[in-house]
């Protein structure tokens, strides 16, 4: 994921699911939505790996 100015990149796994993207439109509505389709394994190891370090170095 990623923000530049008013524009929003965001990961998912499948982009077809309409719930998913009902959120993501509300939660995101001031922004222009770019979907990045990835593997869902993609987005589990960012969730092991860069969220945990960056509560690492918050805690530190």
């Amino acid at each position: 994921m990623e923000i530049k100015g008013s524009v929003i990149d965001l990961a998912v796994d499948n982009p077809l699911d309409g719930k998913v993207m009902v959120t993501i439109q509300y939660l995101f509505s001031a922004w222009k939505i770019n979907l990045r389709v990835v593997s869902t394994k993609a987005i589990e190891w960012a969730i092991d790996n860069i969220y945990r370090e960056i509560h690492r170095e918050r805690d530190a």
